[in-house]
């Protein structure tokens, strides 16, 4: 249709842009390249259009490998370098599609040179997106001691960011291990800043605590009114590392292993992330450190049962942490231990512990996702255990009628949905093989009579 009108009307600009977005939407570059020029020639003063033919080429380029860096790449890169001679590059996006191209060409020497040059003045949405990209460039080129220091300036001005921490660990060591092997043109001495020995790492992560108590203890009002997960968990990542090297001082050079995950827990254990956090290190701790860590930490909440009765949670953020230490101990593997009493004793603990926690979600919405949900889920996954052990079935239609009521609390929780649905097709191949075991025996029967 809008071929059709171009043709009658080749000089209408509203019609070329229909038409370029029509092959957008089928995804033909090579139309869409023409029609960007069209629209280029037909409006020369507006530089998307001449982009939207740059983007459109290096799109083929995605689409032909075997073309991409011989023909696609390198016209469109002389494409944008015309413009930069010229002095009409105007905007940011412009000089994304250049960096995008030399990235894409393997070219990261100049695409530094960029980043460095006057083009990045325009580069003004992302403040940190010229550092970030910078530090990448510089990891693609292997340079492991300027790549350390610029993760150690990116972790100084963005302390919570998890892949930078990781990033600065892994050059650590690259810079560890060629230190050690003495790899000539790895390291570059003259850069003290880089971390290239465990002590300097341990000295970083330990000085970025400090600076997150300190910016919520001394500073009035607080930087952060909330503790940053980032160089926790840095300390945690370095043990894992030191450990998986076989470092026979893995569990020395910070410390207790216990005691810092504990202090992981104290900080974090009321947010939902923390449960997915500690799994990644559960191997720091033997088995009967993870034992004693999940009974001090029961024991610190204070709502452990007392003369048969169960003492109830206050508040919100003490179910978070007591649902954190359920399903630590779970994944530990110590509800697979229990006998079938205790494992039904504790069924039994969290329905209730269920039953009241509902109050404190009585304002949410019907979208919403009650606060207590999880002690449903860990209590389905009991009966479900016991069921296995026992191979007594009416304790899965215990816990399929207590998913259904938990449902009508928490319409929207998918974990519920799945597992109700679950059960209900258990249930329907149940009653399946009594009825067929039924039909069975009444064919028997009327045998046997003739």
């Amino acid at each position: 249709m809008y071929e059709n009108a171009y043709k009658k009307k080749p000089d209408s600009e509203e019609i070329l842009n229909a038409l370029f977005m029509a092959y957008v939407r089928i995804g033909n570059y090579k139309k869409q390249q023409q029609v960007a020029m069209a629209l280029h020639k037909l409006r020369p003063q507006k530089n998307p259009y001449y982009f939207w033919a740059v983007m459109s080429i290096v799109m083929q380029a995605y689409e032909n490998e075997n073309l991409a860096n011989s023909m696609f790449l390198p016209l469109a890169g002389k494409m944008v370098e015309k413009f930069i001679n010229e002095g009409r590059l105007e905007a940011e996006a412009e000089v994304r599609i250049y960096l995008i191209i030399l990235q894409s060409m393997a070219k990261f020497e100049e695409a530094l040179k960029v980043l460095k040059g006057p083009l990045s003045e325009k580069l003004v949405s992302e403040p940190d997106f010229p550092s970030f990209l910078e530090v990448e460039l510089l990891t693609k080129l292997e340079l492991w001691t300027t790549v350390n220091t610029a993760y150690k300036r990116l972790i100084e001005s963005n302390p919570d960011s998890w892949q930078c921490y990781k990033e600065y660990l892994r050059s650590s060591f690259i810079l560890i291990d060629a230190h050690s092997n003495a790899e000539e043109g790895v390291v570059n001495c003259s850069d003290t800043a880089a971390d290239d020995t465990v002590e300097r790492v341990v000295e970083f992560l330990s000085t970025m605590v400090r600076r997150d108590r300190d910016s919520r203890e001394s500073a009035t009002p607080p930087q952060l009114p909330y503790p940053i997960r980032g160089p926790y968990l840095g300390r945690l990542e370095l043990l894992r590392i030191l450990k998986d090297r076989n470092d026979v001082n893995w569990n020395k050079v910070l410390g207790n292993p216990l005691e810092l995950i504990c202090q992981y827990y104290d900080q974090f254990g009321d947010k939902p992330c923390c449960f997915s956090d500690l799994q990644l290190y559960a191997a720091l701790l033997s088995e009967s450190e993870k034992q004693q860590m999940i009974t001090e930490l029961l024991a610190k909440l204070g709502i452990q049962s007392q003369d048969g009765q169960i003492v109830m949670a206050t508040d919100i953020k003490v179910i978070q942490r007591h649902i954190l230490l359920i399903q630590l101990s779970r994944y530990y593997g110590f509800h697979r231990q229990m006998e079938m009493e205790k494992c039904l004793s504790l069924a039994e603990e969290l329905l209730q512990r269920y039953t009241d926690g509902l109050k404190f979600g009585e304002s949410l919405t019907s979208t919403d996702q009650q606060y207590v949900d999880s002690y449903m889920l860990l209590l389905i996954h009991l009966l479900h255990d016991v069921a296995v052990s026992t191979k007594n079935d009416q304790y899965i239609w215990h816990a399929l009628v207590l998913l259904e009521m938990s449902l009508t609390k928490s319409p929207t929780n998918s974990q519920l949905k799945l597992l109700a649905i679950q059960l209900r097709i258990y249930a329907v191949l149940q009653f399946v093989r009594i009825a067929g075991n039924q039909a069975h025996s009444a064919r028997h029967f009327r045998i046997c009579r003739l």
